[in-house]
Formats: C-alpha cells, structure tokens, sequence
C-alpha cells in the first residue's frame, strides 16, 4: 500500500505524448501505468474524483528559445510566484518589460490560452492540491490563490472541477479499491 502514492496512473494520452510523460514521470521516481480512458475502471468515473490529478506539464509543444517563448515562461513563473496576489495585465507586462497588447497576444500564441485563463487553471489547481493535502480550511486556501471572497474562490472552483471545494475534500478521504488497484482519492 505505501507504494500506491509514487504510482500515477495516466489515462487518455495521445501516442505523442505519452512516451515522453510515461518517461518523464518514471525519470522522477514514479510507477507508470497508462490506461486508456475505455479502459479505466469502472468504478472510477473520470474526471470526477481526485485521483486523477492533471499534472500542466505542457510537454506536447517543444518550446524553442526564442524572445516570445522566453517571455511567456517568464510571465508563467512570475504568475505562479504570485498566484496568491490580485494581479492587472498592465502590471504583469510593465513588470515583464512589455506591453499589454503584446503579452497578450504572445501568451496566446505560444500557450493557446489568455494570460488569465491560464493563471486561473493554475490556481484551481494549486488549491486542488491544498484541499487533498493540507488541514487549512476552505477560506485559506481561497487566499492562498488569490480570492478574498471565499463564495468566488467555491464558485470557480465548482466551475473547473464540477464539485464544491467541500466535496473536493471529503473525496480526498475516500479510497477506492478495484481490480487489485488502489487509487487513492
């Protein structure tokens, strides 16, 4: 059983990428299973409990260095060392040596998603993560990734994961059990 928290079981992977995830996740100690989605248990519905973890590893576009990508990885690491701040895109891109206009659309290109789309997907998940592993209640992790009102933080939070942060943490105490698996939830 003590094994069951290095193991990650990936499911639904396209074939270009689950090479280079399978082999990531196994260079950093982890048992690698890959399942197809037709496959997952059926007692386990996708999507709907946490112990499917989306890991944003972003692997599938091979970045180059170039000043556009340079700028969204460094927006990126700016944004996740201030997740829990009340940020303005014209702050963001005065702080990166840009303009609005620009961040916005580079960050679009090379990432696909907006500025604060993507900055919102990194909250929720960041406050996934607290929910399942740490004891502060619900209001503190909503501070903890930027919401000072606690009905906001549940309302994305239901809006990303289709349950309450509430939900999300009583889940996390479950363990399911199937085909000689253990997923802890």
């Amino acid at each position: 059983m003590n094994n069951t928290k290095n193991k990650v079981v990936i499911l639904e992977l396209t074939t270009e990428n689950t090479t280079q995830c399978t082999q990531l996740l196994k260079d950093n100690g982890y048992q690698v299973e890959v399942q197809s989605r037709a496959y997952a248990p059926a007692s386990i519905p996708v999507g709907k409990y946490s112990n499917v973890i989306e890991i944003d590893l972003n692997i599938t576009k091979s970045i180059k260095k170039n000043k556009d990508n340079i700028l969204v990885q460094d927006t990126c690491r700016y944004l996740k060392n201030n997740i829990y701040n009340k940020l303005i895109l014209n702050d963001i891109a005065s702080f990166m040596g840009s303009n609005r206009s620009k961040l916005a659309a580079t960050f679009k290109r090379v990432l696909g998603v907006g500025v604060f789309e993507w900055l919102r997907k990194q909250r929720m998940l960041k406050a996934k993560s607290l929910l399942i592993h740490s004891d502060l209640s619900i209001q503190e992790i909503g501070f903890e990734v930027g919401y000072e009102n606690s009905a906001n933080f549940s309302s994305v939070y239901k809006k990303q994961f289709g349950f309450s942060p509430r939900q999300q943490r009583n889940l996390s105490k479950v363990e399911v059990i199937t085909h000689s698996k253990v997923f802890h939830t």
